[in-house]
């Protein structure tokens, strides 16, 4: 599928060689042509079309690349309940880190999921960085909508999950990570 944009009025008085664009959605290509317009209003041949790829930005958590730096599900310790968090994979070597806190033995499990194409790894470690759990999202043919890590009777303390594209394959758009 594709996005068509409605025609704007075209600034019929410039004399710039650039032109700002707003508005257009992340991680897409976008095409476009130039058309020249003379005083009398005839306008000129369309030049070659040009490709132009937006590029992602950076999700509200950034910088979120390290354990160090791992943003929080809670400021409060985990208990009851659904924690989510939605990041984007803006570069190939985008790492997103969380963190949490248990009071208690626990139960935890974690999912990643995404409504765009995302091919992601998602881990899950304690406090000493040991993994403990690891899930991977392949939604290539629109199978896999999501992947989990889940733990069982985890003690009490600080524990991470981190995220990233699979094998620094490719970036993505908003995925979810969600804390049950």
């Amino acid at each position: 599928s594709f996005l068509v944009a409605a025609e704007g009025s075209s600034p019929l008085t410039t004399t710039a060689t650039t032109q700002n664009l707003s508005g257009l959605p992340d991680y897409v290509e976008v095409f476009a042509v130039v058309r020249g317009v003379d005083v009398d209003g005839v306008e000129t041949y369309a030049s070659n079309e040009v490709s132009i790829f937006v590029t992602l930005a950076p999700d509200s958590f950034e910088p979120d690349d390290t354990q160090e730096q791992a943003s929080l599900f809670s400021a409060d310790p985990l208990g009851t309940g659904t924690y989510t968090q939605v990041h984007s994979a803006h570069e190939v070597t985008d790492v997103d880190w969380i963190s949490f806190e248990l009071l208690g033995p626990s139960d935890v499990t974690a999912r990643i999921s995404s409504t765009t194409y995302a091919d992601a790894e998602l881990f899950l470690y304690n406090d000493a960085g040991t993994e403990l759990g690891y899930g991977y999202l392949n939604d290539f043919n629109g199978e896999e909508t999501l992947s989990s890590v889940s733990a069982s009777d985890l003690p009490a303390g600080s524990y991470y999950l981190m995220t990233r594209p699979y094998d620094g394959w490719s970036t993505y758009n908003n995925y979810t990570l969600r804390y049950i």
